[in-house]
């Protein structure tokens, strides 16, 4: 399980949610922002995180 924040750090647990972990490094180092960053699966095992970036749209993409 994936989760995201306007942290803009992504965060996983491989125990339905009990215990979580920073991916780091983060994908957009900028501290808190309003920029409301998503999670997508993309395909088996990979997700990308969608943001907004100075005004444009960006998408880093992971496997897992």
């Amino acid at each position: 399980m994936f989760v995201t924040s306007c942290l803009n750090e992504v965060s996983w647990s491989e125990d339905s949610g009990s215990s979580w972990r920073t991916v780091t490094p983060p994908a957009w180092p900028l501290g808190f922002r309003h920029s409301w960053p998503a999670v997508v699966e993309l395909g088996p095992a990979e997700i990308g995180v969608v943001n907004v970036v100075d005004g444009a749209v960006q998408i880093r993409f992971g496997s897992y």
